[in-house]
């Protein structure tokens, strides 16, 4: 059974951090994938998207037994073809010879959630396991939604007999876990007494989309992870039951690079790491790297801090071992977006052996 869900976006990095993972972690883990949106994306540059992104699902998920993925950052208005994007996106998979598993949720237009029970999706997949995704507003009361959420059960009547509720608190620092464990309480005792779900997956995240709205340059911070402590406080409701934790490992889920021009993105790029362990996530930021006189190196004596920390996994991963060669100066030249990887992989292990 299941134990951990990591919520990805589906690029390079985190594809490369699963591939990573050791044969027995993959059997273990069911990734969330969330599919990219980009800067201007229109439905010409959508198509090429999803058709990029379908031969990396070929590439990398061998040996990942099953995955969900969902459109949640790309509009509903974007039509390929006169029909929803996501469809377009199970014939690219279908043409890999790949399944997945679908997602729909209440705040998606009523075409979108319609063909996910159509031939053109339902023939991608294989499991029967389809998940409803819904976020911390809806929270606020079951009964605001449940005629939506029955209207959506009963279209998968016959086509998926396996609903998995995820509880989405998207980036969650600064809420108040206990009061937010209640209502994650409420609601699903509501939903649980209307359909019996498979499983129930609480996950988010207490990173922001910026590194300064918790540290500065040139420090460090032992940031409390919030999305435990709401996890924690509200399992003890659901005794019996199949809970899965989730997170959204060590990239904030509203973070995107498409608003930042590439040309001016050394310009406002300071060198950011960050290392989970016990509870927290060990946040260390350098300076501007065109201005810092270690520029890029600055990642390199990142992870000489990293590795000397007592609470530092030694050998424990692909992502950590990456770590403590950095921290060496063997191999090539760390760039922001190549440190993703080796940390995304980490945080997985980290949490597939903790869990």
């Amino acid at each position: 059974m299941h134990k951990y869900m990591p919520f990805l976006k589906a690029k390079a990095n985190e594809f490369g951090a699963i591939k990573s993972l050791s044969k027995e972690r993959k059997k273990l883990v069911i990734p969330f994938f969330d599919l990219p949106m980009k800067k201007d994306m229109d439905a010409s540059t959508l198509k090429q998207s999803m058709e990029k992104v379908s031969r990396k699902f070929c590439l990398n998920m061998k040996g990942v037994p099953e995955y969900f993925v969902d459109d949640y950052d790309i509009p509903n208005s974007i039509l390929i073809g006169g029909r929803p994007s996501y469809e377009y996106f199970a014939a690219c998979m279908f043409a890999q010879d790949l399944c997945f598993n679908p997602v729909v949720g209440i705040d998606r237009t009523t075409d979108r959630n319609a063909c996910v029970f159509t031939p053109a999706i339902t023939e991608v997949v294989k499991s029967r396991r389809i998940a409803l995704r819904v976020s911390g507003e809806d929270l606020i009361s079951y009964n605001l939604i449940r005629s939506d959420i029955l209207r959506l059960l009963a279209m998968g009547d016959g086509i998926y007999d396996r609903w998995v509720l995820v509880i989405d608190n998207r980036v969650c620092k600064g809420v108040d876990a206990m009061a937010r464990s209640l209502q994650i309480k409420a609601f699903c005792t509501a939903a649980l007494a209307d359909y019996a779900y498979e499983s129930i997956v609480i996950t988010g995240s207490t990173l922001p989309p910026a590194a300064g709205d918790v540290l500065s340059t040139n420090s460090e911070i032992h940031l409390v992870r919030n999305e435990i402590a709401i996890y924690n406080n509200a399992i003890s409701a659901f005794s019996g039951r199949h809970v899965i934790f989730g997170d959204y490992t060590v990239v904030s889920p509203d973070y995107s690079d498409s608003d930042i021009d590439p040309r001016n993105m050394l310009n406002v790029t300071a060198p950011k790491v960050v290392y989970s362990y016990e509870g927290k996530h060990y946040i260390v930021r350098g300076g501007g790297i065109k201005t810092h006189k270690r520029g890029f190196k600055q990642y390199n004596d990142i992870a000489s801090i990293i590795i000397a920390k007592p609470f530092f996994r030694h050998g424990n991963s692909a992502g950590d071992l990456y770590l403590v060669e950095k921290a060496a100066g063997l191999g090539s030249t760390v760039m922001p977006g190549s440190i993703l990887k080796p940390t995304i992989n980490s945080h997985i292990s980290f949490m597939l052996d903790l869990l």
